[in-house]
């Protein structure tokens, strides 16, 4: 089962457009998780600008610098698109920002989590079976 979520917002400060995309972190899925999956898969929601950059500046908050980290590919829970940048995070706490990568203690992943659940509406949108 694939869940997903993005939430597409026009940003108010000429940065173009934003988009997030989330999983909870604690969902474990049948099929994996990709980067491509979770763009593709993933139904439209509104939410203001302000929130998602909330949620872009807590994760910035939580995480630490972890060099020669690697995303888990089959595991992706959160893609934060804004401007020219974006944000990558698997299940497992790791982050990918640019050329950088981070990690985000457990304790504080779950608190990070549960700040996006408060932030946005979100709603799972399970596969269609394969025949």
């Amino acid at each position: 089962m694939v869940l997903s979520l993005t939430l597409n917002v026009a940003m108010m400060h000429g940065l173009g457009t934003t988009h997030l995309y989330y999983v909870p972190f604690d969902v474990e899925t049948f099929l994996p998780v990709t980067r491509n999956l979770l763009l593709q898969k993933s139904k439209v929601e509104k939410a203001t600008s302000k929130d998602i950059m909330a949620i872009k500046k807590e994760l910035e908050r939580v995480m630490r610098p972890q060099e020669g980290l690697k995303l888990n590919e089959k595991r992706i829970r959160l893609c934060i698109k804004y401007g020219e940048k974006t944000i990558w995070s698997d299940a497992d706490g790791r982050v990918e920002f640019g050329k950088n990568t981070f990690i985000i203690e457990k304790l504080e992943w779950d608190k990070f989590d549960k700040f996006i659940r408060r932030k946005i509406n979100y709603s799972f949108i399970p596969p269609k079976k394969k025949s």
